[in-house]
């Protein structure tokens, strides 16, 4: 695989029109419409399967007021017609709560265009947190 200044530079567009304050609904495209797509959030009932549910809980974070991202690690890479995008942010919230997330998207070109086909969000939480014995 070969690193990807493209699929780099099109996620943190991405993240300036979230930040922004721009109408989620307009990076909408940027999620594939074919079946397969994914996206996994942290909250149990957040297994979705259409890129409308992901654009909604975006809305629903920005009635609240901007959203700040500043992007922490970021590495994107890709094969073909295939890439994938990990990285490390902490969003800052309209109250000013940061929180600490991981993103890992797969994306595939679709008629010339890279779409997400899997989008998987993270919050960190340390295995002691999560109940895991790190001996």
């Amino acid at each position: 695989m070969k690193q990807s200044i493209e699929l780099k530079n099109l996620i943190l567009q991405w993240y300036a029109s979230i930040s922004s304050g721009e109408d989620p609904g307009t990076f909408g495209s940027l999620f594939s419409r074919q079946e397969g797509f994914l996206a996994i959030v942290s909250e149990p009932t957040e297994w979705w399967q259409s890129p409308e549910k992901i654009i909604q809980g975006y809305r629903e974070m920005a009635k609240a007021g901007t959203l700040e991202i500043k992007v922490i690690d970021l590495k994107a890479y890709r094969e073909g017609t295939v890439g994938w995008v990990a990285d490390r942010v902490v969003l800052t919230m309209p109250n000013k709560i940061e929180v600490p997330i991981w993103h890992t998207f797969i994306l595939h070109k679709e008629n010339g265009e890279w779409k997400i086909v899997l989008a998987h969000y993270s919050t960190e939480v340390p295995d002691e947190e999560a109940g895991f014995d790190p001996a």
